[in-house]
Order: structure tokens, then C-alpha cells, then sequence
């Protein structure tokens, strides 16, 4: 019940951020409030002096109607720094703290004239509080309607029973009732720009929303098809273009200082007697479980790339050919005494590897490095495969043990 009502008092999708705006409107005009009060206070107390009674009355009356505006103030925003430290759900109480300070503006406007009418006919700070009210605080059409409206009976009643003179009365009923047919005109502009304002804002912050979703999206498809472009589907491996890229990009970096780094070719001995044997999805699977032994036996650092088939190139970072000859005798001996177990076959293989120097001086220093590596897997084939060769004018080569 309590939210159909207020559903029909204040729209949904503003309602929480309307109440937290006048809320902070309402905070400053205490601020403000106080001093002027303040010197309302000082001046009636100092500077005027009355002569009559009425005079006496209504100096009095201006003094504890300014004393009782300081203190709901200080009242008022203490309230609100409270309720702004409060933790749990407080929209129904910065609704009613603020529904409670708007009538107490607007009642003490009319107790301003009451006051007034002992010296004066004047109702200007009722129309004055009333304008205001309607400019400082946002209210949808049907909440500021009855809010004014009811402000305005109060008016009507109190100036009935205070001013005895008919056309003084009628004067003041048809102003105050001008004030509310502006002060209602005032804060329904006001709502309409405000809502429209909002709208808006909210559009952008959707399009916004939806314009990072979409860059997301196209970041992730983009890392994607960076992925696919540069791996090898079967394997995860890098591809021969990324391969070429990497290495390229790297020499490019280190060319001042030097770069130097040994190219290894990889290539699994008799490799199409597996398939012929088992047939290609064997060997298809043969070939995923022989790039994670690779993997885990070389560093994060250095470059693995399938080349081809069953060749695979590395990049040893940083590593002169006789110590990446170590490494790779090291993974040589570790594939030869590996049973790769694929679709319930145990299957034994070697593999012959040919080693090169990378170096960033050469000309053309990747294809160079690969065609003397090449060169080296040549001769490791031709000397009985499961053999290591590193290109030199003397090329060298291990015996398997």
C-alpha cells in the first residue's frame, strides 16, 4: 500500500534521486537560512524600536519567529548529517524529514504574516517563501499540487480569521492564490526540465553502457582472431607467420646491443610411417602431445613454432648454439625415452634436431639462421636420424647413447 502511494506521489525511476536532491537543497538552504535569520534577530533586537503595543507585539513576534527558523534549522541539518551517515535504507526518512522541513518553510511564511498584519497588510514573505519553495525544491506535478494547495487552504483559513477588513482579505486571498498558481506553474517547469534532463542522461549513460559492451566485445573478438591468426589450431603452438613476426619484432628491439640467439629445427623421425601405421588422427594426437613435451621442457622465453607437419622451429633466447646444443640433446634424450600413449597405442619416436646462431647483425638474419639450421637437420637425417647437429664449417653431431 505504502508503495502504490507513493508510486502515485513520486515517478519510480526518480524517485530515490529526487529525494536525494532536495535533500542536498535542502541541507544549503539551512546553511543560508541560519544567518540571515540571525541578523533578523540582531537587527529587531537592537535597531527597531517600537512605540505602540502593536508595534511591541509584532517585534516580538518577528524575534521568536526568526529564534524558532534558527533552531528547526540547526535541527534540519543535523538531521540530514545523520541520516547521510546512516546505513541502512533511509529514502522514506529523507522523505519525510524533507515533507516536514518544506511545510515548517512554508508555515513559518505564513506566522511571518500574521505577524506583519499588526503593522502592515503586507503578505510579501508568504509569496516570497512560496517562490522560493516551488525554485529550490523538486516536486512531480500531483505531490507539489497537493503540497501547495494544502499551504495555501492553511493561507486561506489563517488570513480569515487574522484580517478583519473584507477587501484587505479578499486582496490577500486572490494573492496568495496567484502565488500558488505560479508556484505550481514554477515547480512543474521545473519538473518537466529536470525528468527531461534525466531522461537524457540516462540514454547517454546507456548508449554509453552499450558502447563499452560493444568495445569489450570487439576487444575480446579481436584478441580472439589475434589468437587463432597467430596459433596453430592443431598444436597451440605459434604459427610460422607469428613465429616470424616475434622473432623479427625482437632483433628489431635488441639490434643496437645485439641480439644473439640460437634457431633449433625440430623434426619427428619417420614421422609418416606413425600415420600410415595408425592412421592421421593418431598422428594428429601424436603431435598436440609432442609440443606440450616441448613446452614443458623449454623455458617461458624461448620461442616454439610448428613450422610444418612434423617440424617444429625454436627460438633459444639468449643462448649461444653450443648451449642450446645442451638443451636440445637434453629434449632429444627425453622424446626417445618417452611412450607417447595415443588412443590406447603406445607409441616410441625420435627426433632430429639441427642447430644455427640467430643473430640480429646478419643480413636477413632469420632466414639465414633458418637455412643453416636446416642445413644442420639435413645432415642430422643423413648421419642416421635421432642426432643433433650444429651448423658449423665442421659440423657436429652426437652418437645416441
Amino acid at each position: 500500500m505504502r508503495k502504490k502511494i507513493l508510486s502515485l506521489l513520486f515517478p519510480e525511476q526518480h524517485f530515490k534521486h529526487v529525494i536525494a536532491t532536495n535533500m542536498s537543497n535542502l541541507f544549503k538552504v539551512t546553511l543560508f537560512t541560519i544567518p540571515i535569520s540571525v541578523i533578523h534577530v540582531v537587527a529587531f533586537v537592537f535597531f527597531v524600536n517600537p512605540q505602540t503595543i502593536s508595534e511591541i507585539n509584532w517585534r516580538l513576534g518577528i524575534i521568536i519567529a526568526h529564534s524558532l527558523i534558527i533552531v528547526v534549522a540547526c535541527i534540519i541539518s543535523f538531521t540530514i548529517l545523520v541520516l547521510k551517515n546512516y546505513k541502512k535504507e533511509k529514502t522514506i526518512l529523507n522523505l519525510i524529514t524533507l515533507l516536514v522541513s518544506v511545510f515548517f518553510i512554508m508555515f513559518i511564511g505564513i506566522w511571518i504574516v500574521v505577524i506583519d498584519q499588526s503593522v502592515t497588510s503586507s503578505i510579501s514573505a508568504f509569496i516570497i517563501i512560496y517562490m522560493a519553495t516551488s525554485v529550490v525544491f523538486l516536486m512531480p506535478p500531483l505531490l507539489g499540487g497537493l503540497v501547495y494547495s494544502l499551504v495555501y487552504g492553511v493561507f486561506y483559513i489563517v488570513m480569515g480569521i487574522v484580517v478583519q477588513n473584507s477587501n484587505v482579505l479578499l486582496s490577500h486571498r486572490f494573492d496568495g492564490f496567484t502565488a500558488l498558481i505560479m508556484a505550481i506553474a514554477l515547480s512543474n517547469i521545473l519538473w518537466f526540465y529536470f525528468t527531461n534532463y534525466e531522461s537524457h542522461k540516462l540514454q547517454i549513460q546507456e548508449q554509453n553502457q552499450s558502447l563499452e559492451q560493444q568495445k569489450l566485445e570487439l576487444e575480446q573478438l579481436n584478441y580472439r582472431l589475434g589468437v587463432i591468426a597467430s596459433m596453430d589450431s592443431m598444436t597451440q603452438l605459434l604459427n610460422r607467420r607469428e613465429f616470424e613476426i616475434q622473432v623479427n619484432t625482437e632483433m628489431n628491439v635488441f639490434r643496437e646491443e645485439g641480439f644473439s640467439s640460437s634457431m633449433v629445427i625440430v623434426d619427428i623421425d619417420q614421422f609418416k610411417v606413425v600415420n600410415d601405421t595408425y592412421g592421421h588422427p593418431v598422428g594428429d594426437e601424436l603431435l598436440k602431445q609432442f609440443s606440450l613435451l616441448l613446452k614443458a621442457v623449454l623455458r617461458d622465453k624461448d620461442l616454439i613454432a610448428r613450422w610444418g607437419g612434423e617440424e617444429f622451429v625454436i627460438m633459444i633466447h639468449e643462448t649461444n648454439p653450443n648451449d642450446a646444443f645442451k638443451i636440445a640433446e637434453r629434449l632429444r634424450k627425453k622424446i626417445e625415452n618417452t611412450t607417447f600413449h595415443v588412443k590406447e597405442h603406445d607409441i616410441r619416436i625420435t627426433a632430429s634436431f639441427g642447430i644455427a646462431p640467430l643473430n640480429s647483425t646478419d643480413e636477413e638474419p632469420l632466414y639465414t639462421s633458418y637455412l643453416k639450421a636446416d642445413k644442420a637437420l639435413y645432415l642430422a637425417k643423413d648421419y642416421g636420424r635421432n642426432k643433433t647437429v650444429i651448423y658449423t664449417p665442421m659440423e657436429r653431431y652426437n652418437e645416441p647413447s
